[in-house]
Parts: structure tokens; sequence; C-alpha cells
């Protein structure tokens, strides 16, 4: 059995968790608290130096990187196969949202809701959450918005980022029911978990102005396995607390 290492609230892990449920296939999940350092821990880096959810184990084999995980399930383990869409299209969606869409959710997630939360640590304990981050590059973006918060100036850029890859898909799905052909495919996976994050944190008005786009997240939510993934996965009062974030933070 393959075992899925990931946080509930990590998007990069929702889009293999929600894969995996609407396959059916078994698996064994492990839950890695972030906020309390868990991806610092010697026994997480032994599979991970990056300290990064997800992660896959498949037996010996340890895959990192949600994209190839993806690619790795739909290629050796899915009995149904995501990939049968034009390929040019998945590409391109897989890439915007790992080039794009990815770090831009890191930087609003963290100055909307995130710093709130790390505020109510020591500085001893915010010292060593910095101090244990492998990467040079992902460790000042952290601290910048955790000093920063909303006064960051990359922050609107990233909503700006968001605002351009929903146009993209109003464009496509005006086209096509799904992001990549006539069919559910490996890049409407990849891509729901930051739409749902916009509704995490009350930033709906980026979406309902696309009729295409709610047509397709509407479609989306009835799908085998969302419900398990974008809601009953989180802690009671959750969403709704960053929901109050977004909402407080009025951009």
């Amino acid at each position: 059995m393959i075992t899925l290492y990931t946080n509930f609230n990590a998007v990069c892990g929702q889009k293999i968790e929600f894969l995996l449920n609407h396959s059916a296939l078994d698996y064994n999940k492990i839950d890695v608290n972030l906020r309390n350092g868990e991806q610092h821990q010697s026994v997480f880096l032994k599979l991970n130096p990056a300290a990064q959810v997800p992660v896959l184990l498949d037996d010996d084999k340890i895959v990192l990187e949600s994209n190839e995980i993806c690619r790795y399930l739909d290629t050796y383990l899915l009995d149904e196969h995501y990939s049968q869409c034009d390929p040019v299209l998945l590409n391109q969606w897989l890439d915007q949202v790992h080039t794009a869409i990815h770090p831009a959710c890191s930087v609003i997630s963290w100055s909307l809701a995130i710093r709130p939360a790390m505020l109510n640590k020591t500085l001893e304990a915010l010292k060593q959450h910095f101090a244990n981050i492998p990467d040079a590059e992902r460790r000042k973006r952290q601290q910048r918005a955790f000093e920063l918060g909303l006064e960051l100036p990359e922050l609107h850029q990233a909503i700006a980022t968001y605002q351009h890859f929903v146009c993209s898909m109003r464009d496509q799905l005006s086209i096509t029911p799904w992001l990549a052909g006539d069919q559910i495919s490996l890049a409407d996976f990849c891509v729901i978990p930051y739409l749902i994050r916009l509704e995490h944190l009350s930033f709906n008005s980026i979406i309902d102005r696309f009729p295409e786009v709610c047509n397709w997240l509407s479609q989306i939510k009835l799908e085998r396995g969302f419900e398990q993934v974008f809601i009953l996965n989180y802690p009671s009062g959750f969403i709704q607390q960053w929901q109050q974030y977004g909402l407080q933070a009025k951009l």
C-alpha cells in the first residue's frame, strides 16, 4: 500500500489526496503538522530534505513534488487514467500552477492567514521555524510575509497573478467543459485546490465574475472525494477563521 505524507491545508497535498480519493485507490495517510514543524524533524527529512509536503512512498520508492506525484500515480497505479487529454493543455496548466499560482497562493496565505497564527509563537520558536527552512529563497519569502503582512509589496502582485490565471481558465472553459478537454484530468485536480483557497480566504470575487469558472467549480465539487479533502478533513472552525482573516484584510 502507498503512503501519502501531507497536511490537510497544504494545497499541493490536497491535489494528490483528491486524485487518490476520486480513483478509490487504497492508501495510508500520515498528516504532517506544519505549524508545529514536523516537516523539519529528522524522520521526515530523510524522506524529503527540502522539508516539504507532499511525499509519496510506494514501497521503497519515494516520489517528491506534487505534479510529479500526480503523473506517477496516473502512470503506474491508477486504474482510471487522468492524462488521456490534450497533452499540451495539460502541461500548460501544470506548469502555470508550479511556476505562478503556487508561489502566489503562498504569498496570499502567509500574509493573510498563516501570519496571525505565527504571531502567537515565542520569538525563539519563530527564529527556529525560519532557521529550519532549508531553501534560502523560500525562507526569505516567509520571513518577508511574516514581517510585513498586508504591507507586503508582493501581495498585490500575487492577487493580480491569480486574476490573470482565472481569466485563462475562463478562456479555456468557454471551449471545453474541463481544463484539458472533454473529461476531468490531472489539470483539474492540480488547479482546484488553488481556487478553493480563494474561497477559504473570502476572495470569491475573483471567481464569481466568470460564469464558466463558476460552472466548472460547481461540477468539480460534485466529484467523488471532493467533500472529504476540502471540507471534512478540516478541524471545526478552521475554514471560518481563515475566511474571517480574508474579510479583515479588505484588499
